[in-house]
């Protein structure tokens, strides 16, 4: 066995690790007090990446825009936006958060980035078209070919 190599290996991982956990203060910092209240009253979202790219009926549990949480957002505002459910992968141990989008019954949002703040996943979100709201059913959907990419990778 490569001794040198394994030892290595192990540092990476535990760098890869140390930075993983700087992410949670990161955004934490980067959502302000409106992520305490989230994490005391929604339930953990729901991970279901490793069995499908998409899930047709996904509920908007929250948003969160410039610190604040609100009810809504629209065309041309960035936001996080937090699901009950969702097959985007948040970034975690080295590998980037999923990309892709969420489509409800009054808008499209480009999901630029996934990331992860103790039992919620967080999308963050670039409204491109008309409006999304708390309480809307949104279809999300990971860009698949990009996941596919950096797996490779």
């Amino acid at each position: 066995m490569d001794e040198e190599g394994f030892q290595a290996a192990l540092e990476q991982q535990r760098e890869r690790s140390r930075e993983a956990g700087g992410m949670d203060r990161e955004v934490f910092r980067s959502l302000g007090e409106a992520v305490v209240e989230l994490q005391t009253t929604l339930a953990p979202s729901e991970f279901v990446g490793y069995e499908r790219l998409s899930v047709e009926q996904a509920q908007v549990l929250a948003i969160i825009a410039s610190g604040e949480l609100v009810d809504f957002v629209r065309a041309g505002q960035e936001a996080d936006v937090v699901l009950d459910v969702t097959p985007f992968y948040a970034e975690s141990g080295g590998q980037v958060g999923d990309t892709g989008t969420l489509r409800g019954p009054q808008g499209l949002c480009a999901v630029k980035d996934t990331r992860r703040l103790s039992s919620l996943i967080l999308h963050h979100v670039l409204v491109a078209e008309g409006s999304l709201a708390v309480g809307e059913t949104v279809e999300a959907r990971v860009d698949a070919e990009r996941r596919f990419d950096i797996m490779r990778n």
